[in-house]
């Protein structure tokens, strides 16, 4: 029991945090790397 409680904490800390996070970084570094090829 006390393995899937700390799964599912696991899983909802990743899926809500770390992923919109992930993302939101990849979006950021593109538009930067966008930014510097227009400038060229």
């Amino acid at each position: 029991m006390l393995w899937w409680s700390i799964l599912a904490v696991a899983m909802v800390v990743f899926y809500v945090i770390l992923t919109p996070f992930w993302i939101g970084l990849r979006v950021a570094a593109w538009l930067a790397d966008q930014r510097a090829r227009r400038k060229n």
